[in-house]
């Protein structure tokens, strides 16, 4: 099988070699914002995982037990349902963005394979011209 080679002159080869250099910035851009996303999808899930333990312990209080919340540099006293109430919601709030998330890391992560394979297609292009 022989390599079939594009006869392109210097300005096509210059305009390809610039439009490549365009498609690299692109994916790097595009990589940027995955890792944004996977440290912000961390932070949730690490928030959440916290939240399920505040969670759990209030579930093990006993009725008369106290609870009191953090407030800046005071502890208020809180009503035990009020803090589980709390807490639910945050849970829900949370697991909701880490789908949130998800959703959009699934989005930019097909983006990301599209623009490799661009380049990559590019790339082959730029090498068969003379």
């Amino acid at each position: 099988y022989g390599v079939v080679r594009l006869h392109m002159s210097n300005p096509q080869r210059a305009a390809l070699q610039q439009q490549l250099e365009g498609e690299a910035q692109e994916f790097q851009k595009i990589s940027r914002e995955i890792e944004k996303l996977t440290l912000n999808r961390q932070k949730l899930i690490a928030q959440l995982t916290e939240n399920d333990l505040v969670k759990k312990e209030l579930s093990m209080l006993e009725d008369d037990a106290s609870v009191y919340k953090l407030i800046g540099p005071v502890l208020c006293k809180q009503d035990p349902q009020e803090a589980q109430a709390n807490v639910n919601k945050r849970i829900e709030y949370i697991t909701n963005e880490v789908k949130r998330v998800n959703t959009l890391l699934g989005d930019i992560e097909k983006k990301h394979v599209e623009k490799r394979k661009r380049i990559m297609e590019m790339q082959a292009k730029l090498q068969q011209i003379k």
